[in-house]
């Protein structure tokens, strides 16, 4: 079940916690429709003009009787900001991007060297 909320006034900027980077949450202060509750950290922020996710959900004290204070992660903070590689997104994201394009690489190259008649003939193998 897909749900959404929406907040009709723009995001202000914040901190989640000491073990965040400072100013690096957009902060949704009242939900205008609906709201969060938990589990549903990893949530997107969409702009509604431009259609861009522009934060993740990490946490915050909304719920079904007080929509208020919920914190996106601003990606944009995220992308690269860590020294550590393995804490920046940037990484992650090329990571998953070359991942991608190599399982694109495997399937089209077993396109080319494996002709159609030779998927119906090992499908039709059976295990003894």
């Amino acid at each position: 079940m897909k749900k959404l909320s929406r907040d009709n006034d723009s995001p202000g900027v914040g901190s989640f916690s000491s073990k965040y980077i400072s100013n690096a949450f957009w902060v949704i202060h009242r939900w205008d429709v609906g709201t969060t509750e938990a589990g549903s950290s990893g949530s997107g922020l969409i702009v509604n003009s431009s259609h861009q996710l522009i934060g993740t959900l990490t946490g915050g004290a909304a719920t079904c009787a007080d929509p208020v204070n919920d914190y996106f992660a601003m990606l944009n903070k995220q992308w690269s900001y860590y020294s550590a590689s393995n804490m920046q997104l940037a990484i992650w994201w090329i990571l998953l991007v070359v991942e991608a394009l190599l399982s694109m690489a495997w399937i089209r190259m077993q396109q080319i060297l494996i002709p159609a008649n030779c998927f119906r003939m090992f499908s039709t193998v059976k295990s003894m």
